[in-house]
């Protein structure tokens, strides 16, 4: 297929780039490995982790309200109600993105891109490929978490991506990292009532900021 602008990957880089592309005219193609739109940030980062904190932030307040002369019966959550509400909030904005992309008539591919050439990009998904001949390509391929060794993902051992997708409450959390996105986890799990402890290699605590 002939496409003028090319963007591979779906999340807040690609997807804005390749709305703003179609907003000047091109005929734009999209390419991600997720069904979704949103990337890390909306599907497995940053909006799972505020929806957490807002969830914990408003217990914290219940749990704390009788200060300010509000009395009720104690207050308690349901860990699988609160993962569905942020699953629920996930799905709504990935499919107003998606919305947003049929509006501007940008052709979606599901699927990984393969740079083939200078002008040519392989789409493969699930032992099926095809190839866009572009004029233009906008790479914005995203992030993943880093397991170092000797850690080994399981059940135990998980990155940020998973611990967004909990939908119970560990009774104790390691939190080995004291950058933005530990600390954010670390607080979200504290004010559910884990046991929380922080291993950062620096001396403080948000290192760089």
């Amino acid at each position: 297929e002939q496409v003028q602008v090319v963007v591979v990957g779906g999340g807040p880089g690609g997807y804005a780039a390749a709305f703003h592309a179609a907003d000047l005219g091109k005929d734009v193609a999209l390419i991600e490995q997720d069904t979704r739109l949103g990337g890390t940030c909306l599907l497995r980062g940053c909006i799972p982790s505020k929806a957490m904190i807002t969830a914990a932030e408003m217990y914290q307040k219940l749990l704390h309200a009788d200060k300010m002369g509000i009395s009720f019966k104690e207050a308690h959550f349901d860990m699988k109600k609160m993962a569905a509400w942020r699953d629920g909030v996930i799905k709504d904005l990935s499919t107003g993105l998606d919305g947003l992309a049929k509006g501007r008539q940008i052709r979606r591919f599901n699927g990984r891109g393969y740079l083939k050439g200078p002008k040519e990009l392989a789409v493969a998904s699930e032992g099926s490929s095809l190839s866009l001949q572009f004029e233009q390509a906008i790479l914005a391929l995203g992030s993943k978490p880093i397991m170092p060794p000797p850690f080994v993902r399981s059940e135990r051992v998980m990155s940020s991506d998973e611990a967004l997708a909990l939908d119970f409450l560990p009774p104790s959390v390691l939190v080995v990292g004291g950058g933005y996105i530990g600390i954010e986890l670390g607080s979200c799990f504290a004010a559910l009532g884990s046991q929380v402890t922080v291993v950062e290699a620096f001396a403080r605590l948000l290192p760089g900021t």
